[in-house]
């Protein structure tokens, strides 16, 4: 695991700072860092953040390492400090030592970076302990003085008989008494001889006796005195043996009333206890408040979605209603391929539908491997794609439409390439409809500390706040039927996989600006993957087991088999499966995963049980896995509904390629 480290790095070369980084990097540091080259720089940069260590080039056109070290004693005196150089002759070293350089290093000679800085480190750190230690000291010499003082406290005498010997003003009036009549008076058996339920309080039970027994100091923190009027006062004490030659000549008790502290924790337990009752109304308010909007954000999602839905069954019923109520259709072939085309094409809409809303909140998975890509490249084969569509309804409606680019060199970032093209052509549409009137877009790139920044900028109309927060829901539209509201929530969902953030600026009539942050790529030494054979055909028929509980997707299932060649064989539960795998001999089993009393994986379990070398198709209608998700999955490959027979064709061939 990297130590985290904050590095204020002093240097008007951005290359020798990235070498820097590397090197610490390296290290199994993980670095922060800013880069200054000079004094204002370096000075706001020590106002606005703390910093672990400075490292300094000796010479730059505007600064210098002496300067610098100058400021940084002035400012962060323990902060450690070394100077890398790529020149510095031995009398400018000896003179930045001199000055208070922790270190100097050969720009030549990074290897010495690591130890170099291991080593400040540690003494800053004991620096700091040290200078810990002498504050904590010069407190405690401060506390000594302000008792014998006598500060706001009774101080009071002891001889070693535990007779008061001195009493300073403040605790002769706490008690009740003149000081001078208290001087000679045993102080137990004048002040501390009953407890506070009025039960005597015999001398061997007493710490503060204790003392002149032991020739240890005792506290305590509540116990009472008793006044001469007879009051008794809560009190808290020190006392402390005085020591001469080895014996105990006496003592020192310090005390005072703690009246005003007791009532303080009186109405502290009251105040918390009203604080908890409150705090406790606070948050069923706030559970009724969240519950509120969870229904409301479900019932809007509910409605898109059963609006997307109800326009793709109304097109699905449709068409099959026109070939079953005319006869003149179903007996026209192109008319009822035409048909059965818009029926399959609907139907593909709307498994995409599922899939982009499965997009939004999908975590990124453990498998999900993203790999090193240059954003400026993703920029622009994005503008290339589109450009042909923006610039077409632009044209559509006469206005002009400019794409304007301002790219940082070499912006590295670790992402799914894919999926990135697919959030920045999102926001470039969504610019181009916030625009009717025409305008431009701007596509900046750029790097700042460990991030990468991609923002896209229009001069169109804006958003209200309700809009702006609202932007990222699910099936959320402000273009009436001509948008699904997923586009917005599907880019969320791919920068929050990307372990980003997305951030919107907007102003009514003055255009919106959406500012994606990434991490940059860290080059990481890796082991070359090792390609996967290709899946080679099966082309003998195989024995099939299908156990689905939806006769109507077994029969697509069967006749998708058996349309390949395959013998089928079915079974209607879980159940009646593991009786037909037990009575048969299966080259292959397609289980569907939501099945009553059995279930998928438990079949599978069972079926791998009493063959593991019999290949396992899981047939499933849910984006994730189900509650058993962290569970070893035992199938061979999982495939999602709805599918094609191409897609059951290909897993078929990919399953038993690897068996």
């Amino acid at each position: 695991m990297q130590t985290p480290l904050r590095v204020l790095i002093v240097e008007d070369s951005e290359d020798d700072c990235l070498l820097l980084n590397n090197e610490l990097t390296r290290g199994g540091y993980a670095i922060t860092y800013r880069r200054v080259e000079t004094a204002e720089g370096m000075t706001a940069a020590l106002a606005e953040e703390n910093w672990d260590i400075v490292v300094s080039d000796h010479r730059m056109p505007q600064f210098s390492s002496l300067a610098a070290l100058k400021l940084c004693k002035e400012r962060a005196h323990n902060m450690p400090f070394i100077v890398v150089s790529g020149s510095i002759g031995e009398e400018l070293a000896v003179s930045a030592m001199k000055a208070g350089a922790h270190d100097y290093i050969m720009k030549d000679n990074l290897a010495r970076l690591v130890p170099a800085v291991e080593r400040e480190l540690r003494e800053a750190e004991s620096r700091r302990q040290r200078s810990h230690a002498e504050e904590e000291l010069e407190q405690w010499r401060r506390r000594t003085d302000s008792i014998l003082e006598a500060a706001g406290e009774g101080i009071c005498g002891l001889d070693a008989d535990g007779v008061i010997n001195f009493i300073n003003p403040r605790g002769a009036k706490l008690l009740g008494w003149e000081a001078g009549k208290l001087i000679g008076k045993p102080l137990h058996e004048t002040v501390h001889h009953s407890r506070d339920d009025h039960t005597p309080f015999l001398k061997e039970d007493c710490s503060l006796c204790a003392t002149l027994r032991d020739g240890l100091a005792h506290w305590m923190d509540d116990e009472v005195f008793w006044r001469k009027d007879g009051l008794a006062i809560p009190i808290e004490y020190t006392c402390m043996p005085i020591h001469e030659d080895g014996k105990i000549v006496g003592a020192v008790l310090t005390f005072q009333d703690i009246t005003e502290r007791k009532d303080a924790e009186s109405a502290l337990r009251e105040a918390n206890r009203r604080l908890e009752h409150s705090l406790a109304e606070l948050r069923r308010t706030q559970e009724k408040i969240v519950e509120q909007e969870r229904l409301q954000a479900l019932g809007r999602m509910a409605g898109g979605v059963a609006h997307d839905f109800n326009n793709a069954l109304s097109k699905i019923l449709g068409f099959t209603e026109l070939l079953l109520t005319s006869s003149e259709k179903l007996h026209d072939t192109e008319t009822v391929r035409e048909h059965l085309r818009m029926i399959s094409t609907v139907s593909r809409d709307a498994a995409r539908v599922v899939r982009r809303l499965h997009e939004f909140y999908r975590p990124r998975r453990d498998t999900e491997l993203f790999k090193a890509i240059n954003l400026n490249d993703i920029v622009e084969q994005t503008i290339s794609l589109t450009e042909t569509k923006w610039q077409h309804e632009a044209q559509a409606r006469g206005v002009s439409i400019q794409v304007r680019t301002e790219l940082e060199p070499k912006v590295s970032v670790c992402a799914d390439e894919a999926e990135l093209r697919e959030v920045l052509t999102n926001l470039i549409f969504n610019a181009v409809d916030a625009m009717p009137q025409g305008g431009a877009i701007t596509i900046r790139t750029s790097t700042v500390m460990a991030q990468a920044i991609l923002e896209i900028t229009d001069n169109g109309t804006g958003m209200t706040d309700e809009v702006r927060r609202r932007c990222f829901e699910p099936f959320f539209t402000t273009k009436g039927t001509g948008g699904t509201g997923l586009g917005l929530a599907s880019a969320y969902g791919i920068i929050q996989r990307h372990r980003g953030e997305i951030h919107i600026e907007t102003e009514v009539g003055k255009g919106s600006t959406f500012a994606i942050r990434l991490p940059v790529f860290v080059v990481e030494h890796k082991q070359p993957a090792v390609p996967e054979p290709p899946i080679a055909l099966k082309h003998h028929p195989l024995r099939v087991l299908v156990v689905e509980d939806e006769s109507m997707v077994r029969r697509i299932e069967v006749e998708y088999l058996t349309a390949d060649g395959h013998i089928v064989e079915t079974a209607a539960d879980g159940g009646e499966g593991l009786s037909k795998f037990r009575a048969g001999r299966f080259d292959l089993v397609v289980i569907d995963r939501a099945m009553p009393e059995i279930n998928g994986d438990q079949l599978t379990d069972a079926i791998k049980e009493l063959n593991p070398d019999t290949p396992v198709i899981l047939v499933t209608g849910f984006m994730e896995a189900p509650a058993n998700e962290h569970k070893q999955q035992q199938a061979d490959l999982i495939l999602a509904k709805p599918f094609s027979h191409a897609s059951l064709c290909s897993a078929v061939e990919k399953v038993m390629a690897a068996a």
